[in-house]
């Protein structure tokens, strides 16, 4: 593992990520239920690869007030999650393999052993999250692909809302499913590769 101290969603971040798959964007590769090739890879190696060329994003997602509420509650539910275990999360902002070809940003790590992701969703999401593991399982690609490039063995995944009492499900590493996400990462990595070398062709 290759850690880059950048801070989460800065423009550091963007550009180490922009490039190369990434644990957040897993589900793109997997589906969750049969594990099996997504049909959103193809569009997903698509605009991996024309930032790569570029260098940078270019006309992606910039957030909504979703994901800006989940970024203002990140810090408190890191510290709920560090007070009620009793122990210190250390913050990371991205790390890759060792190879660079695919990272992921844990929201925390956890002793020698473990990660933390924070998930803060709305009151109905969260609610449902508790009552329906099938819920749970739209992060396991993520959960999984964080151990992947980190080489850990669980990872915490908590579920945060200031009124609602949170909830956290380990999830342990799973060898297998991994094997089969690396394969896709792999596969989507030459895909990206590809077109790359094709706009490089047309630039010429």
């Amino acid at each position: 593992m290759i850690p880059f101290d950048v801070d989460q969603n800065s423009d550091e971040w963007e550009v180490l990520r922009s490039g190369i798959p990434t644990a957040s964007e897993f589900s793109n590769l997997l589906t969750p239920k049969k594990q099996e090739l997504s049909t959103q890879a193809k569009p997903y190696a698509w605009q991996k690869a024309a930032n790569r060329f570029y260098g940078r994003p270019i006309d992606t997602f910039g957030g909504n007030s979703a994901t800006e509420r989940g970024h203002e509650l990140e810090d408190q539910a890191r510290f709920w999650y560090g007070f009620i275990r009793g122990i210190t999360v250390e913050q990371i902002g991205f790390c890759t393999t060792d190879d660079k070809t695919f990272g992921c940003s844990p929201d925390g790590l956890v002793g020698d052993d473990g990660l933390l992701q924070i998930k803060c969703l709305m009151g109905k999401a969260h609610v449902g999250a508790m009552d329906d593991e099938n819920e749970i399982k739209k992060y396991f690609a993520q959960v999984q692909g964080e151990m992947l490039v980190t080489g850990r063995a669980w990872n915490d995944l908590l579920f945060f809302h200031p009124e609602l009492p949170p909830f956290v499900r380990r999830i342990d590493a799973d060898a297998e499913y991994q094997c089969r996400l690396l394969e896709q990462i792999k596969e989507v990595n030459a895909d990206i590769d590809r077109l790359v070398a094709m706009l490089k062709a047309e630039a010429a």
